[in-house]
C-alpha cells in the first residue's frame, strides 16, 4: 500500500505543474491598437523573411519557458504561442524577426529552458 501511494504521489508530481512561463510586451509607441482576438489571425515572419506590404513595428514580445522537470521539454511552438498571445494583447497583425534560444541553466538545474523573442508590427493601412 505504501509504495502505491508514493507511485501515485509522483504521477501527480509530474503532471502538476510542468513548466514555468512568462511573457512581456515593451512597447516603442505612444498609440494604442485595439487586442486582437484569434491568435490564428496573426501572422509570423521568421528572421529573414519581412512581410511584403508596409509595416510598423509597435514593440518587442518575450517569452520564456522554464520546466519544472527532467522529463518535460519545452518545445519551440511553446514560445511562439506565447509570443503570439502577448502580441494579440498588444494589437499586432503580426511578430516578425522571431527568435527561440536555448538558455542555459545552472549546474544544479539541468531542466529544458528556452527563450523567444520578436518584433510586434502593425500593417500601415493605405491613405484612402
Amino acid at each position: 500500500k505504501m509504495g502505491k501511494n508514493i507511485i501515485i504521489f509522483f504521477v501527480l508530481a509530474m503532471l502538476v505543474g510542468c513548466a514555468v512561463s512568462h511573457s512581456s510586451f515593451i512597447g516603442n509607441t505612444t498609440d494604442i491598437y485595439p487586442q486582437k482576438q484569434e491568435a490564428s489571425d496573426l501572422l509570423i515572419f521568421f528572421e529573414g523573411d519581412p512581410p511584403k506590404r508596409e509595416f510598423q513595428v509597435i514593440g518587442m514580445v518575450y517569452a520564456e519557458k522554464h520546466a519544472l522537470n527532467s522529463l518535460y521539454i519545452v518545445k519551440p511552438k511553446h514560445i511562439i504561442e506565447m509570443l503570439k498571445r502577448k502580441a494579440l494583447k498588444a494589437g499586432a497583425d503580426a511578430i516578425m524577426d522571431v527568435r527561440i534560444a536555448f538558455a542555459p541553466t545552472g549546474v544544479l538545474d539541468s531542466n529544458d529552458r528556452k527563450l523567444g523573442e520578436a518584433k510586434a508590427i502593425v500593417f500601415v493601412k493605405p491613405n484612402s
